[in-house]
């Protein structure tokens, strides 16, 4: 006997990651379970379970619910960020670190929106996600003066145009900027390249992809924060690479 389809209005919208009140009323009591716990930890697999039903076939499901399924996986992903974003700031202004007056203040306010937007519209992901944020809570932390929030904004401009592999990539390399002994200089450009790509286990052909898209050898580069060629102290970084690197580690969530 199939279940009875029953309608779910005592549910907030807000609660749930679907867009249309109607998409709720075509759910069992089963799935709506499944669907709540989904939204607290969502996972491909169990996704694709909800939509199809393990070993069902999918054309049993209707037809309107299964093509809301992409925007269903969407919605619980950026669920799951916003859900994190917030309650770590809960979470800090508790302790103190994160004072109110620095949340509503103008650049506060701006980096706060922007990152919601990022998160509502483009496919993010969690190390792009982790350093945007950082920046975001160096920007409101007690001790950010307001000089260093324009910085903070600027440099969240920044990090918004950087891939998660040129973020992990900047982060790597300014690790090895703060080594004691920075000051020796490398062989040069494609010694950096390889030392990078060794740390992070990946080709080297992608560091030296994404140094170029991210640097003055490129007409159109994304942006400058790394080097042409190694300096005496950056080990493959620029002044501004520097910097976001720095403002990033000094971060309540770093």
């Amino acid at each position: 006997m199939k279940s009875k389809k029953v309608k779910h209005e005592i549910v907030p919208s807000n609660k749930l990651p679907v867009q249309k009140k109607e998409e709720l009323n075509t759910l069992t009591p089963s799935e709506f379970n499944k669907l709540q716990k989904l939204a607290k930890s969502p996972s491909v697999v169990g996704i694709l379970e909800f939509l199809t039903g393990a070993g069902a076939n999918v054309f049993d499901k209707p037809s309107s619910f299964i093509l809301s399924g992409g925007r269903l996986t969407q919605a619980l992903f950026k669920g799951k960020f916003q859900q994190q974003l917030f309650s770590e700031i809960q979470k800090y202004r508790l302790e103190g670190k994160i004072p109110d007056e620095k949340l509503d203040s103008s650049h506060g306010r701006t980096i706060f929106i922007e990152l919601m937007r990022i998160i509502d519209e483009e496919t993010l992901d969690e190390k792009k996600f982790e350093a945007l944020k950082s920046i975001f809570f160096k920007s409101v932390q007690k001790d950010t003066d307001e000089h260093s929030q324009m910085l903070a904004y600027q440099y969240f401009q920044v990090g918004k145009k950087l891939s998660s592999l040129d973020i992990l990539i900047l982060k790597t390399a300014f690790d090895i900027y703060k080594e004691p002994g920075s000051n020796q200089r490398m062989g040069g450009i494609h010694e950096w390249e390889v030392a990078i790509a060794e740390k992070l286990g990946i080709p080297q052909e992608l560091v030296t992809q994404s140094r170029i898209q991210n640097s003055g050898v490129s007409q159109s580069a994304n942006t400058l924060v790394f080097a042409n060629d190694i300096g005496n102290t950056r080990h493959g970084l620029t002044a501004l690479g520097i910097a976001v690197g720095e403002f990033m580690s000094e971060s309540v969530v770093s």
